[in-house]
């Protein structure tokens, strides 16, 4: 049993070590130079199936996810404010993603795959259709997905679509504890308990 282990274990480390890699390369290759705390966020996020960003506003969260998410379709949920940031970071970091922004309610579809396609809170389904394989979704201030709203229910459907058809997930933050310690334990919760790394 053990040298089995040891060469999964092996296998394990050798994949992500090529995902933190080809993720630097990605962000390299779009001509804009990343920090150093940035390529290592980059490599963190990139070595993982669901990750929890929590970084002080202005230290580059948005553009730490697009380097990190591998080839293929990108689901971005934001505010509603938010999404021409990601449509223009997308045409900076991500060059190989074309980017839309959904408006109003009934607008919701997933991305195709070469395609970058941003959503706000308000107006996700009630039902999602059948999630296609590869679909990595960002959940911009995820801290507004707390409780049991009606927008957390939907979101949660939406992450569980995508973990299901083994997608990756990221949540981003720049203020994960609003008033109280609990509120941490809700948000950790949209990755199903437990099943989230954290930086």
């Amino acid at each position: 049993l053990e040298a089995p282990f040891v060469a999964a274990l092996g296998a394990y480390r050798q994949g992500r070590d090529l995902a933190a890699r080809a993720a630097l390369e990605r962000s390299d290759a779009a001509g804009l130079a990343l920090y150093p705390f940035q390529r290592v966020g980059v490599a963190w996020l990139a070595q993982r199936e669901r990750a929890l960003l929590a970084d002080s506003p202005g230290l580059g969260k948005t553009c730490m996810a697009l380097a990190a998410v591998p080839p293929g379709p990108v689901l971005v949920i934001c505010p509603a404010v938010a999404k021409g940031v990601w449509l223009r970071e997308t045409a900076r970091w991500r060059p190989d993603l074309s980017a839309e922004a959904l408006h109003g309610r009934g607008s919701f579809h997933w991305p195709a795959p070469t395609m970058l396609t941003a959503t706000n809170y308000d107006i996700l389904p009630e039902e999602p259709p059948p999630c296609p394989p590869g679909v990595s979704i960002i959940l911009d201030e995820i801290h507004a997905i707390k409780g049991k709203s009606l927008r957390t229910r939907r979101a949660r459907l939406l992450i569980k679509a995508v973990r299901a058809a083994g997608g990756k997930v990221i949540g981003l933050s720049g203020t994960p504890l609003l008033n109280r310690q609990a509120e941490l334990a809700s948000l950790l919760e949209y990755a199903e308990r437990k099943c989230v790394d954290l930086i």
